[in-house]
């Protein structure tokens, strides 16, 4: 991979600091936002990565978010998904979803515990 990545945020609906919010994922936003960064020539995107997305949405928000930033690159630019969790078991869940969404690949980071037999 070479070029110009960009580390898009997920952004979130006016509700999302409620206790009570169900789905705080703005998609018409963000598939906008992706859409107008690959027209203009970047060269792959990069989410729930690095602004703490990956590990604090909603299982079905992260999923949700995978499946349009997907739809939305249709294969013009790699799309790297971040799968970090506070559990093995779930980041492995999300790399899966990930994969079968068809991301390109999966970040993730220490926030993962792994147990040593």
């Amino acid at each position: 991979m070479y070029g110009i990545f960009v580390i898009v945020p997920t952004y979130a609906t006016p509700n999302a600091n409620s206790s009570r919010a169900s789905n705080i994922f703005d998609e018409e936003t963000f598939t906008a936002l992706l859409d107008k960064l690959i027209r203009d020539g970047v060269n792959g995107i990069i989410t729930t990565g690095s602004m703490g997305e990956a590990h604090t949405l909603l299982w079905d928000e992260h999923n949700k978010l995978i499946e349009v930033a997907v739809n939305v690159a249709k294969g013009r630019v790699p799309v790297i998904m971040g799968t970090t969790s506070l559990n093995t078991r779930r980041a492995i869940e999300k790399k899966k979803f990930a994969a079968e969404a068809g991301a390109d690949g999966v970040m993730n980071s220490s926030l993962c515990t792994y147990h040593y037999p």
